[in-house]
């Protein structure tokens, strides 16, 4: 089973470069980041949620497609991490201590509350991530806190006879703590992975499409093909498409583009 793992996991992470190659190709020209006063977007993780709202909403119900494939994917992971972290104290912490003193319905009541528990924690980690500039960067911070050390102790195990379940366990606990020292302090220092070369170039809001022809004309340039968007305060969005439509300021873009075409109908 793990080595028939490495094709969907190599099949992810191929998907996921292509929609990092996707974004590229869209937005190398006008960065969003860069041009935040006009879109609202503060760091490169939004960038996601800004693509399915600014490219996919003419389409009917694309748009709420990737939305449920986000909670989808993000809500089955949550609960598969959950599932296993409990599973593994219950197995590994709890029943050896006490053997004989719990039944299967202790167990199972044990392990609601334990899930309860790292619920709550993940969604405390959740907020404490939100301020961070990258959450790839989170991620691999955390899963290198938890591999590297593991790697380390099944190295020893496989290589030499010589090291002591005591001098492992020591190896181990020390290990994480250097990792995450180096992890978080890259993190808390404020570094940055060097990205591709980003302008903004490209960036014309207001230029209607139908006056270029494909070939000349941005991505960017695209807006006057949204107009007909639903209104953020719409009672047919949901709250957190509401609040991505408002963070975005595209409800504010429409109007001022809006304005600007009343004010050239007057003036003509």
């Amino acid at each position: 089973s793990l080595m028939w793992s490495y094709f969907s996991s190599a099949f992810i992470i191929f998907m996921c470069t292509i929609i990092g190659i996707v974004f590229y190709a869209v937005f190398y020209l006008c960065d969003p980041v860069l041009m935040k006063e006009e879109t609202g977007i503060t760091k490169y993780d939004q960038i996601f949620p800004y693509f399915i709202i600014t490219r996919l909403n003419s389409y009917p119900g694309l748009a709420g497609l990737c939305v449920a494939g986000l909670f989808r994917g993000s809500l089955s992971t949550i609960s598969s991490a959950l599932n296993s972290v409990v599973t593994v104290i219950i197995v590994d912490f709890i029943q050896p201590f006490f053997p004989r003193k719990l039944s299967e319905v202790k167990l199972v009541r044990t392990a609601k509350v334990l899930t309860l528990i790292f619920g709550i924690i993940f969604i405390g980690i959740t907020f404490a991530v939100s301020n961070v500039d990258s959450i790839l960067q989170v991620n691999i911070v955390f899963l290198s806190l938890g591999d590297c050390p593991v790697f380390a102790v099944f190295l020893f195990a496989a290589l030499t006879r010589k090291v002591s379940d005591k001098s492992a366990m020591i190896g181990f606990i020390l290990g994480t703590i250097f990792i995450g020292f180096i992890g978080f302090g890259i993190i808390s220092g404020g570094y940055k992975y060097p990205s591709l070369p980003i302008e903004t170039s490209g960036y014309e809001m207001y230029t209607n499409v139908t006056t270029h022809s494909f070939m000349n004309s941005t991505v960017c340039s695209s807006w006057d093909r949204n107009r007909d968007v639903i209104p953020a305060d719409s009672k047919c969005l949901s709250p957190l498409a509401s609040y991505w439509i408002k963070n975005t300021l595209y409800e504010k873009n429409q109007q001022q583009i809006e304005t600007n075409e009343n004010n050239e109908e007057n003036e003509l």
